[in-house]
């Protein structure tokens, strides 16, 4: 209920704060895929990959409690679209095997492997280091 509320508070925002609000709602969800892969690939610290990946979980676990990420339907309910169907409109697939909480978990699944395969490798290299230096 206290979200149908929020959504009807929106609606009656002048369209200077509309915009605004569309813009900040697109660029936190773009932020939070895309911002989050980038520390992953551009970082070699351990804690900051593992900070990372227990971000990933977090993610996962709020798309499996509300079935969907919780920004996407905002975005829905808001803008009438959200991030990820804009994204999976030039992704081909068959829209009658996938749902978008479905292609969601399918996004965060490659991110937590990509994060975990790094963390392992590091894991390896640190460990390779160690070994030929003793």
């Amino acid at each position: 209920m206290m979200m149908q509320d929020y959504m009807k508070q929106l609606s009656n925002i002048p369209f200077t704060a509309k915009t605004f609000v569309t813009i900040s709602l697109v660029a936190m969800h773009w932020i939070m895929f895309s911002g989050t892969m980038m520390v992953i690939l551009l970082t070699n610290e351990l804690p900051t990959l593992v900070l990372a990946n227990m971000f990933l979980y977090l993610i996962l676990t709020l798309n499996i409690i509300f079935g969907d990420c919780p920004m996407s339907l905002i975005e829905d309910q808001y803008l009438g679209t959200s991030m990820v169907d804009t994204f999976t409109a030039f992704v081909p697939f068959n829209p009658e095997l996938s749902t978008r909480g479905n292609t969601t978990l399918q996004w965060i699944f490659m991110s937590i492997m990509v994060s975990t395969t790094k963390i392992i490798l590091l894991l390896l290299k640190y460990g390779f280091h160690e070994f030929l230096t003793t």
